[in-house]
């Protein structure tokens, strides 16, 4: 393995800006069909929206395909903000590290996973079964354009691996996430004479008052490897001038969910909180809008190819390997749901993710390089598979 490759596939990806939103994922995706090409590996395009592609490659053994191996990540990345030290899609390579917006979510996953096909496609006498790499858009605002396409299409497997940054964890379980829209109403006065308004900040601080009784009530609640379930107001707007009371103010948040829990009745839950406003308070006037919703997932632990996982990580790096929780929202929860076991595993972390100055470290993506080809080949010869589990195989 070419330590060197692995950096420069990264530091390229990530000096392609492929925000969203709004969606500009396709030079990425182009990009990435051009490096299949050189390498020789079998590749398709499939797309919900032209200007949103989705990548597939396929990698067969020789044998009767008896079990299929599925590695997927996501092409896009968010917006920009903040004060950088570095150009944001520079892909600079220093002490040991890339930087640039995706490095860490996920464009060092995906060039490890690239890499790793690279590597493996020189072992397929061996193999008696198929590794498919999928890179999608749209994972970063819900999904539809990328796996859940994906999945309408028909790919599944016996196992799946999503190559989000964990810190190099097994991540066996993810948090939900459901984004909402709160809109309070007041009535516009002249400052001087606020009694004759009524001040939809004030409201809204009433209302936000109440998140965060709600936010502490959630720490009842638990998961063995996700912790609690939280909400965050993670943005707000509202008002004219300051001498204008304020007719309106809209809060955008998001409630973070565990697998157990019930996105219909936490919806309820939410709605309650301000109906129950209303009645305490006749100028609180409101509306509720509840926008994205991606739901929790998560394997059993006991899987035993979660078990070969760990296995292979304690292999490469010599280390005690052990079950994580993702506490974010990704796109397992799309393979898992249509009956294809999946866990997130890769370089990075989300301590870096979507921040100023996110990096990945050049150490963790040729580790999880190593560990992904080491898992494909051992999972393709027939180690450690899961009965149970097995799927006809998709053409692709």
């Amino acid at each position: 393995m070419d330590k060197r490759e692995i950096t420069r596939l990264t530091s390229s990806l990530v000096k392609i800006p492929s925000v969203n939103p709004p969606g500009k994922e396709k030079e990425v995706a182009d990009f990435i069909v051009e490096t299949l090409e050189k390498l020789g590996i079998q590749h398709k395009i499939i797309s919900k929206d032209p200007k949103r592609p989705i990548v597939i490659a396929e990698i067969r053994g020789k044998s009767a395909p008896n079990r299929t191996l599925i590695f997927n990540g996501h092409t896009d990345v968010v917006p920009v903000s903040g004060q950088w030290e570095y150009e944001p899609f520079s892909g600079i390579v220093k002490d040991g590290k890339i930087f640039g917006r995706g490095a860490s979510d996920m464009k060092g996953g995906l060039a490890c996973m690239i890499n790793a096909l690279h590597i493996i496609q020189e072992f397929v006498d061996y193999l008696s079964g198929r590794l498919v790499f999928s890179a999608v858009p749209d994972e970063e605002t819900g999904g539809i354009f990328g796996t859940a396409h994906l999945i309408n299409e028909g790919i599944k497997g016996n196992f799946a691996i999503i190559g989000e940054p964990t810190e190099l964890k097994v991540c066996t379980a993810h948090k939900g996430n459901l984004n909402f829209e709160l809109t309070t109403f007041g009535r516009e006065a002249h400052a001087s004479l606020p009694d004759l308004g009524v001040n939809a900040i004030y409201k809204m601080a009433d209302a936000i008052k109440e998140l965060l009784n709600y936010s502490n009530s959630l720490s009842t609640k638990m998961h063995p490897q996700l912790g609690i379930p939280t909400i965050n107001v993670g943005k707000i707007e509202g008002g004219t001038k300051s001498n204008i009371v304020p007719g309106m103010c809209k809060i955008v948040g998001e409630r973070r969910f565990l697998p157990q829990e019930d996105v219909k009745y936490i919806k309820e839950e939410l709605s309650m909180i301000f109906e129950n406003l209303a009645k305490k308070d006749k100028y609180f006037s409101y509306d509720l809008k509840f926008l994205t919703a991606v739901e929790a997932s998560e394997v059993d632990p006991s899987n035993n190819n979660v078990k070969l996982l760990l296995q292979c990580v304690v292999d490469v790096t010599k280390n005690k390997a052990l079950v994580a929780g993702f506490p974010a929202t990704c796109d397992a929860y799309y393979f898992n749901k249509s009956g294809t076991p999946t866990v997130i595993f890769g370089p990075g972390s989300l301590k870096h993710a979507h921040g100023v100055n996110e990096y990945v470290e050049i150490n963790e993506l040729e580790i999880a390089t190593k560990i992904y080809v080491l898992f494909a080949l051992r999972f393709l010869s027939g180690e450690g598979v899961d009965g149970s589990m097995q799927a006809e195989p998709t053409p692709v």
